[in-house]
């Protein structure tokens, strides 16, 4: 008895197991024949929607079907689509609170527009490039007319004289200062309150380290007063002799040594690679 109520058990167990694996089979079935229906549909009304554009393309030709893209219209209403208020976008972004600005190269955080606005209302001129050693016109328009001449010349030498012209500009001891306001006002007007600057020390003319250190301190502690920062990395490429660059850092870190309060606008360095080596 004990041996026929196990067959039984077996028996019974093994018909459920195969209505069960039946039953998934259906299944599976009825899911290919649904994914397969829906590719079908899928594919016919993209293939019909592809012969409408090309039939389109035949009646209006290539130029007048752009010209229909250009201004398409709702599937709801003959109204066309409005574009997006460009404006209004670069508007709320701009006021948008944004933390911190990182990464920022100290000649390239202001935009160049100002730059030149701001050496030609302080009634310098361009002489090779360079800032004159002082005022030679009342005309803030000469400012400009130099500028517009060099984007007038050759666009290969465009980029290289206008980086070199504005470095020049905020590199100059005179302008060194009004640079720094910019920057303060740019903040304001990204409604920054962090910023993180990268920069060469040194290269001011006639100014140490130090000296230039000291300026950027104090503009530091003009911007503690805004309740803003500003924190900078100071950097040094690769392309100079390694003896160079060595002496550069090391000068640095004596200088940060001898006077700890700058370590808390000194916050790293940067070794600029050789991007004519891949070094």
């Amino acid at each position: 008895m004990d041996s026929v109520a196990n067959f039984t058990t077996y028996l019974t167990t093994d018909i459920t197991w195969f209505i069960i694996s039946i039953i998934l089979l259906i299944y599976h079935i009825i899911c290919r024949i649904i994914d397969t229906y829906s590719r079908h549909q899928y594919l016919g009304g993209y293939k019909k929607d592809r012969s409408r554009r090309s039939g389109r393309r035949r009646h209006h030709g290539h130029q007048g079907y752009r010209e229909q893209r250009k201004h398409p219209t709702s599937k709801h209403s003959n109204r066309s689509i409005p574009k997006p208020d460009q404006h209004g976008i670069t508007e709320y972004l701009t006021n948008m609170y944004k933390g911190a600005h990182l990464h920022s190269h100290f000649s390239g955080y202001v935009p160049s527009h100002d730059i030149i606005d701001m050496v030609a209302s302080a009634g310098w001129q361009f002489k090779n490039g360079e800032l004159s050693a002082g005022p030679r016109h009342d005309d803030p328009k000469e400012v400009h007319t130099y500028v517009d001449s060099i984007y007038a010349g050759n666009r290969h030498d465009v980029f290289k004289k206008i980086g070199n012209l504005l470095f020049n500009c905020i590199k100059t001891p005179a302008m060194y200062g009004k640079y720094l306001q910019l920057i303060r006002d740019q903040m304001k007007k990204e409604n920054i309150s962090h910023l993180e600057l990268r920069l060469r020390l040194g290269s001011v003319d006639g100014w140490s380290i130090e000296e230039e250190l000291a300026t950027i301190n104090s503009f530091a502690d003009e911007l503690r007063a805004d309740g803003m920062s500003i924190v900078i990395i100071p950097q040094m490429s690769k392309a100079n002799d390694p003896n160079k660059v060595d002496k550069y850092f090391k000068n640095l870190c004596d200088i940060i040594t001898t006077a700890p309060k700058l370590r808390e606008i000194v916050r790293g360095c940067d070794i600029v690679g050789n991007e004519d080596t891949g070094n």
